[in-house]
């Protein structure tokens, strides 16, 4: 876990390595302790949230699956060691294929690759809720995990995965 911060000058770094969802939480407990910098409550509820984050991000690191190789015989497989780089750089990667070339079973294993799912979720849409299922089913096949620990679906009334909602404090 890295080192937390004592100067509220050198938090921002840190709250790179906190969990996508706090961030925002962060920031803005960062900006009531940089308004009293002296004031020791402001800093130890920053402190106090930062470390939680930190901590909930290893243990979502350990429990991350193993990506496993692409499937050779798609076509993506060809461009894999490409999309994980743009992946790594670039906040958005449009891939475009053929009907049948992995784009949706493979991509969330080429976004593990790429070091994603340690701050926050994995996300692929699909215009129907049967579709979302499918794929969710598909993808804990290929990552060898239950359906609904690691990977599962949601739609606007159904929800089928390990996220909970979480609290508004």
């Amino acid at each position: 876990m890295p080192a937390l911060p004592a100067d509220p000058r050198h938090a921002r770094r840190a709250i790179e390595a906190a969990l996508a969802r706090d961030r925002g939480r962060l920031l803005g407990l960062l900006a009531k302790w940089q308004a009293k910098p002296g004031a020791d409550a402001p800093r130890e509820a920053f402190l106090a949230c930062l470390q939680a984050s930190l901590a909930a991000r290893e243990r979502r690191v350990a429990a991350l699956p193993a990506p496993g190789a692409v499937d050779p015989a798609l076509p993506i497989a060809a461009h894999a060691d490409e999309i994980v780089a743009l992946i790594r750089t670039h906040q958005v990667v449009v891939v475009a294929g053929e009907t049948g070339s992995g784009k949706t079973t493979q991509l969330p294993r080429l976004c593990l690759r790429a070091g994603r799912g340690a701050a926050g979720m994995i996300g692929c849409t699909q215009p129907r809720r049967l579709a979302a299922r499918s794929v969710a089913r598909r993808v804990a096949e290929e990552l060898q995990v239950p359906l609904g620990a690691r990977s599962g679906s949601r739609s606007a009334s159904t929800r089928r995965s390990a996220s909970r909602p979480r609290s508004s404090s």
